[in-house]
């Protein structure tokens, strides 16, 4: 689900990237303790179709979630915490 979903955003296919990548997440949460960068990582790939279809608000809600995952898991300072910085800049 997870790298269909990816493509399928590539190709402008959002609606069916969004029913992909929410399942990706929902197995995501299922299969790895809260926190597992692999849940932010879903989100994060969950907000930017989001954001493509234009829905601001859920983009960044997911973008927060995913961040603070990463922040907890990574630190400040990993350079996936700053990706994940700059992806919420541009939900505004």
């Amino acid at each position: 689900e997870y790298c269909l979903g990816s493509e399928l955003r590539m190709a402008k296919e959002l609606e069916e990237a969004d029913q992909r990548l929410t399942r990706a997440l929902a197995l995501a949460e299922k299969l790895f303790a809260a926190g597992h960068p692999r849940i932010a990582s879903s989100l994060g790939n969950l907000a930017n179709v989001r954001l493509d279809q234009g829905r601001i608000d859920e983009a960044s809600a997911l973008e927060r979630r995913s961040l603070e995952i990463y922040r907890q898991s990574q630190g400040y300072d990993s350079l996936t915490v700053k990706e994940s910085l700059y992806n919420l800049a541009l939900h505004q």
